[in-house]
């Protein structure tokens, strides 16, 4: 039985899980993580921010970030912590609740700032975090598997 929010607000697929347990640590993969409210990605570095708890990236924009062959300011050390194949970011709107798994986040933040000294933004004048990026902080605690589907609410 398909719940309400799931006729027609299907906007994309969890493809991976990343945490990071320090600074500086490579992010590990997970198959699926426990979200605390108000706290983010349990054993995750970025968790306990006020509003940037989770960081959530549309699978397009990473492959193009790995793709891309120059050292940039934030391409090279930016892991997201839920990777969102078919994630259009351009539909998404500061305040938006979604719904992933068990856990309901509310989004923060859209986009990530580029800096005029990286050498992609130099070179293309900017990179894909400026608009793949989605900020957000749990709503309701939950745990997201790979392959969960993403429901705007």
């Amino acid at each position: 039985m398909k719940l309400d929010y799931e006729q027609n607000n299907f906007i994309g697929e969890v493809v991976a899980i990343h945490a990071s347990h320090a600074k500086g640590v490579t992010p590990r993969l997970i198959e699926e993580g426990i979200f605390k409210e108000d706290y983010g990605l349990i054993g995750d570095k970025h968790s306990s921010s006020i509003d940037r708890q989770v960081s959530i990236l549309a699978a397009e924009s990473r492959s193009e970030i790995d793709s891309i062959k120059i050292d940039g300011f934030c391409a090279n050390r930016f892991y997201e912590n839920l990777t969102i194949k078919d994630l259009d970011t351009s539909k998404l709107t500061i305040g938006q609740e979604f719904i992933i798994g068990s856990v309901i986040f509310k989004i923060t933040g859209l986009g990530k700032r580029c800096f005029p000294e990286c050498n992609i933004v130099k070179r293309f004048g900017e990179c894909s975090l400026k608009h793949g990026v989605v900020f957000a902080k749990v709503i309701k605690e939950g745990i997201v598997k790979v392959g969960d589907n993403l429901y705007l609410l």
